[in-house]
Parts: C-alpha cells; structure tokens; sequence
C-alpha cells in the first residue's frame, strides 16, 4: 500500500506535497518550518508540522537503536565463532597431544611421585648400608622407606 504525500502549509497557504522520505531532510535544511502544519487523505484537519517530524524522528531513532542491536548481536556472533574455533583448535591439540602419548596429568604424577621413590629408596639405601636391621629406629625408618617408595610407585601406576 502506498502512501500519500503529506501536504503542508505555511500561513495558511499550501506550500507542497512531500513524501514522508523527504519531510525530515527539507526540516534539517530548514526548508520546512516546526511551525508549519500538514495534512494526509484520512485526517480530520491540519495538525502542527512538529507533530508528525518528533513522529518521525522517533521512528528514525529505533531504526537506528535496531540496527545497533543488530550489528551487537551480529558481532557477538562473530567473536563466540573466535571463541569456538580457538576452542576447538585448542581440544584438536590437546588430543593430538594425548594421542602422541604425551599426557599433562601423567607428568605431573610423575613429577609428585619421583621425589617420594627417591627418597625412600635413599632410606632404604641407607639402613641397608648400617646393616644393624635389629636396632628399632633402623627398622622404622626402613618401614618408612619402602613406604614412601609404595607410594611413589602408586601414583606413577595411576
């Protein structure tokens, strides 16, 4: 459906017939006045011009917050689809990682473990050389060593 032009008047006296596309740019340039009146086919009289340009301006004004919305909401898109890629690169290398047999958390075990291998075997080592398995703290501290080796043993299992 098309839309009529919209007549204005200046004083009383009809000055033109405009689109409604045009109303706001001739207002800018000053070549209609806020205190000119307009009429379309199916009002009852002449209303003030200011009327119908804060109408339009109002309208122009959520044409524009939309298009802002839309441009946000279009931009979101792009940087969660950064987001996901980089993610899914990030996982791919992962798995190729695991599936290379390198695996952080085995590492990571491995390094907590080793010192308590170490050091039990140290005590071990070392009760073993006094050789005197019968004095008590000898035999504590060789229970001691072997525990301190199970556990390390134990967390490289896992």
């Amino acid at each position: 459906m098309e839309i009529p032009p919209v007549k204005v008047s200046r004083a009383g006296v009809e000055i033109g017939a405009y689109e409604l596309s045009q109303i706001l740019e001739l207002y800018a340039h000053k070549k209609l006045l806020a205190t000119d009146h307009y009429w379309q086919p199916g009002m009852a009289g002449w209303k003030p011009l200011s009327n119908l340009i804060a109408e339009l301006e109002d309208i122009r004004r959520k044409e524009r917050l939309e298009r802002e919305r839309l441009e946000g909401l279009a931009r979101d898109k792009r940087e969660n689809d950064a987001l996901r890629e980089m993610a899914l690169k990030n996982a791919d290398s992962a798995s190729r990682a695991e599936a290379d047999g390198f695996n952080f958390e085995r590492v990571f075990l491995m390094l907590v473990a080793l010192p308590f291998i170490f050091f039990g075997g140290a005590m071990i080592l070392d009760n073993m050389g006094r050789g005197n398995f019968a004095h008590g703290s000898t035999s504590t501290a060789m229970t001691n060593g072997l525990l301190c080796f199970g556990i390390g043993v134990l967390l490289i299992k896992k």
